[in-house]
């Protein structure tokens, strides 16, 4: 089985996506919300580089979230001399599965999502 996933186009709120499994095409979309697009700005992270770490990085799921996240052995060869541009990058996407919540990078990805709670806690106000 070979799985072959590109962009196929980005706009400002949404990146779109095609994968290929078998020869079959599959085409779906990651929309921004408001704070991750703000994020993103602010962090300088591109829809290409949140693209590149959705393809190539490691899923992870948490706390009713997917992480995507790219390692320092994750970036492809072909990116190697910009590695330090995408590698310890983390995009989460929400429940629904199209919604990017936020991106960061952090010097221990895998760590720090691995010390985070299973579940979000929700207080209760008396």
């Amino acid at each position: 089985m070979e799985i072959k996933t590109h962009m196929l186009k980005s706009s400002p709120n949404e990146i779109l996506f095609q994968t290929e499994v078998d020869g079959q095409s599959i085409e779906y979309a990651l929309n921004h919300s408001w704070h991750s697009m703000q994020r993103s700005k602010q962090r300088g992270i591109s829809r290409e580089q949140i693209a590149i770490v959705t393809e190539y990085g490691t899923c992870m799921h948490g706390q009713g979230l997917t992480y995507y996240v790219l390692g320092r052995k994750d970036v492809p060869k072909a990116l190697q001399k910009q590695a330090s541009k995408f590698e310890n990058t983390i995009v989460i996407i929400g429940e629904n599965g199209s919604q990017i919540v936020t991106c960061y990078r952090n010097r221990n990805p895998f760590q720090w999502i691995k010390h985070k709670p299973k579940e979000f806690s929700r207080r209760q106000v008396a």
